[in-house]
């Protein structure tokens, strides 16, 4: 069981950091602050999961864990923020 989940928090890691990519390879066309955002805070949840993969637990009880997540899904909204207020501005 410990193989498989090591398997699967590799694999949401390359999913994470992959999502990343794409984020920039947006930003890299549009040039637009929001994809720069994102893609950040997906590699931030990718070393959410790199965590669990470094230290083998199954479980979620460590509080770094949460960090990583909690500085993702922060990013996120302060992204969506941003990009309605300049919306408010133009």
């Amino acid at each position: 069981m410990e193989a498989v989940l090591q398997f699967l928090y590799g694999g949401l890691v390359v999913v994470f950091v992959a999502v990343g990519f794409f984020f920039l390879r947006y930003w890299y066309d549009a040039r637009d602050r929001l994809y720069l955002w994102f893609m950040v805070a997906f590699w931030s949840l990718a070393a959410s999961w790199s965590v669990h993969l470094v230290y083998a637990t199954p479980s979620e009880s460590g509080p770094i864990v949460y960090v990583f997540r909690l500085v993702g899904f922060l990013l996120i909204i302060i992204a969506i923020v941003d990009k309605n207020r300049r919306a408010r501005a133009d």
